[in-house]
């Protein structure tokens, strides 16, 4: 997950600053790979 996100996705650095802000963004780039994740298995189907 990290490495798509880093290098497919474009998250080099995080956008806000502190623990609780950083986990939340970490929490919707997640979301974010699993439903794309989620679209390309259904589209195979």
């Amino acid at each position: 997950v990290f490495a798509h996100l880093t290098s497919c996705m474009g998250l080099k650095r995080f956008s806000f600053r502190g623990k609780a802000k950083v986990n939340t963004q970490w929490r919707w780039m997640s979301l974010l790979h699993n439903t794309l994740k989620l679209h390309r298995y259904a589209e195979l189907r």
